[in-house]
């Protein structure tokens, strides 16, 4: 194992909140030589994925990758022809690991990591083709913009949303259905995927925008397009399966 790859088990080990959090994109995990005992939650990753490049084409694309973690989804960019991504990741160690992966694979031409966390207020982004941000914003108030209190939370998300698509051409989006990722404080009523798909309707209803809205298909094992079955919650499936992906473009 060369020193490189001793580097990124180094900071892929280290113990945070949303440590193995995620799965390795493919053409990482081929690369090195991961502890037997190294097991991320995969949290839907390839699934996602799959139903992002059915509406989304990547082919010479400038792409921002907000809340990146271990990269998943920066690296999955490249591998569809994304030809510049802007990697933003607050913690330490996963941007650390992120910077290593990219010097290990010989990207540095095609890829820039950022360590920090966008405050959104204002948006400090350039525009980008194509923006990911998946699973960020219910976590205002906790890593970003800690002074947030619970009544503005919502209004602040909305507008941070709004921002990303109006200096984006297409937006990736996940949000989850509690604030600061804590279930005794939900965003909505409800907790339903209608409420969330709602959110971002009226968040965007000043921009011309068409909006495509994914949910994880128990069935089938996929996500697709969101109809009356799969709009349903399934509670055996866990919190974060129910979250509906939205692909949001500019008209």
């Amino acid at each position: 194992m060369s020193k490189c790859s001793e580097g990124l088990l180094a900071d892929l080990a280290a113990v945070s909140k949303h440590s193995h959090y995620q799965a390795l994109h493919p053409s990482l995990s081929e690369r090195i030589e991961l502890p037997r005992d190294y097991e991320p939650r995969k949290l839907l990753e390839a699934e996602r994925d799959t139903f992002v490049v059915r509406f989304v084409d990547f082919t010479g694309a400038s792409v921002a990758d907000i809340g990146a973690n271990t990269g998943y989804f920066t690296l999955a960019a490249v591998a569809h022809g994304a030809t510049q991504v802007l990697a933003i990741e607050g913690n330490r160690r996963h941007a650390s690991f992120l910077s290593k992966c990219v010097e290990h694979m010989e990207l540095t031409d095609k890829i820039n990591i950022e360590n920090r966390y966008i405050d959104f207020v204002p948006y400090d982004m350039p525009p980008f083709d194509i923006t990911i941000c998946f699973n960020v914003l219910h976590h205002l108030g906790d890593d970003f913009r800690s002074d947030t209190k619970r009544k503005d939370a919502f209004q602040e998300m909305a507008y941070a949303l709004y921002e990303i698509v109006k200096h984006s051409g297409t937006t990736i989006f996940q949000i989850g259905f509690n604030w600061k990722g804590d279930r005794y404080s939900p965003l909505t009523s409800s907790g339903t995927k209608r409420e969330i798909v709602e959110f971002v309707e009226k968040s965007l209803r000043d921009l011309d925008v068409e909006i495509s809205v994914g949910c994880f298909d128990p069935e089938t094992k996929a996500y697709q397009l969101a109809n009356e079955k799969n709009m349903a919650r399934f509670d055996d499936l866990g919190e974060f399966a129910n979250r509906p992906v939205f692909i949001i473009k500019r008209t």
